[in-house]
């Protein structure tokens, strides 16, 4: 059996900030879901109550900080999670642009990249509404899997189409990388 997702620089221990990279409509909301379902919180603001239909676990606050490009108010809310939270994350796609600039900010960051194939991508944002172009949305993927040729911090990669054949062995192995116990 294939593994749904591999850990292409291992965990390191003591406390950490995760944060799942991928493309628009790429699979992030699936693993943001798992790491909410194994307790990791992904952003003060998410409220599953108020999911009605759909909810992709990003968390909006940050990712108004990172749209604005405000670092030092990304900086203080890096650190007001620090001290709430020994484990923490948070998904946003468009992190994956911002990275340089994140990383060092992070206490023992650890990455989750989320790959699809970027047709099927760009597909489920057509039909949602999205206006991202095909060339933009391969750009995303491949800035996504440019994580992947040198990680700088621990990274675990996951195939979104592997990773919901096989979930399970998906949670699985999130768990492992995050050195968590799954949850029953």
């Amino acid at each position: 059996m294939i593994a749904p997702a591999d850990m292409l620089v291992p965990s390191i221990a003591g406390p950490k900030t995760v944060v799942v990279l991928g493309a628009f409509r790429g699979g992030t909301s699936f693993v943001a879901e798992i790491l909410y379902r194994l307790g990791v919180p992904m952003g003060v603001d998410y409220d599953p109550a108020a999911a009605v239909d759909y909810s992709n676990y990003e968390n909006h606050a940050l990712a108004r900080l990172l749209t604005a490009r405000d670092w030092p108010a990304v900086e203080a809310y890096v650190q007001q999670q620090n001290e709430a939270h020994d484990l923490w994350g948070w998904k946003w796609p468009p992190t994956v642009f911002h990275l340089p600039r994140v990383l060092p900010l992070l206490r023992n960051p650890h990455l989750i990249a989320v790959t699809r194939d970027p047709v099927a991508c760009w597909q489920g944002d057509y039909t949602r509404g999205g206006s991202v172009s095909l060339t933009d949305m391969i750009w995303h993927c491949f800035r996504v899997a440019s994580v992947l040729f040198n990680p700088s911090c621990p990274c675990l990669a996951v195939s979104f189409e592997r990773g919901r054949l096989q979930t399970e062995a998906t949670i699985s192995a999130v768990a492992k990388f995050l050195e968590l116990a799954p949850r029953q």
